[in-house]
């Protein structure tokens, strides 16, 4: 049960100091279900926190400050959604230009394997090492679209992406440890490293219309 003193103290603010609050928060945000919900988010820490720490000496000045940190709090979330719908977006434009399909059709795509999984109720898991060998063709041919986007990426401002020709070549070694018997996999990682060096002086010296005229452009199908 919440102390008197502790609810009495949020409804007190609540009735003389809301308006003043309210106006504050909005001219911070810009926005008044911003400003709202901030202060809703403080007045309920106000009540857990009095409750065991006892009343400030002046509750509207907490209850202003953590609704401040509030929408500091929000804005930081915003900013982080953003980030994460513009790195999706530039990830989807690199695979679909990686597999030559349009984004719309990439998108459908994975939009229908995803209802798929939940409807099937496909548990996400690494399959037993049995069942390796079957899907082993496609886990190699997007290992080597990886390798590909590095020296050559399709979006950004970079020709080389280092960060995923590295780790393309670090899949194929885990692969490589996993099915060792596997010919195929030997051969993949051995493709990458030997193309790697190569690759990187190219697109050093080239610039993006110098690379990708040989054979090294080929598809998953030049893994065979």
């Amino acid at each position: 049960m919440i102390p008197l003193d502790a609810s009495e103290a949020v409804e007190s603010v609540v009735r003389a100091e809301t308006p003043r609050i309210i106006a504050a928060l909005i001219r911070a945000a810009g926005s008044f279900d911003l400003a709202e919900d901030a202060l809703q988010e403080a007045l309920a820490a106000a009540v857990v926190h009095w409750r065991k720490s006892g009343v400030p000496n002046n509750p509207g000045a907490w209850i202003m400050a953590v609704a401040q940190r509030k929408l500091i709090d929000f804005g930081r979330r915003a900013r982080t959604q953003r980030d994460n719908v513009e790195a999706l977006s530039y990830e989807l434009t690199s695979v679909a230009r990686a597999f030559l399909l349009p984004e719309t059709t990439l998108a459908q795509r994975l939009v229908r394997a995803k209802n798929k999984i939940a409807e099937a109720r496909i548990p996400y898991e690494v399959p037993p090492r049995r069942r390796l060998p079957e899907r082993l063709d496609s886990v190699l041919a997007v290992i080597y679209l990886i390798f590909n986007e590095g020296y050559s990426a399709t979006a950004g401002e970079n020709l080389v992406r280092s960060d995923l020709a590295a780790e393309s070549i670090r899949l194929g070694r885990t692969l490589s440890e996993l099915l060792p018997a596997e010919p195929e996999v030997r051969g993949l990682l051995a493709l990458m490293l030997h193309q790697r060096p190569r690759r990187a002086r190219a697109a050093r010296g080239s610039g993006p219309h110098g690379l990708g005229a040989g054979p090294d452009r080929g598809g998953p199908g030049a893994t065979r």
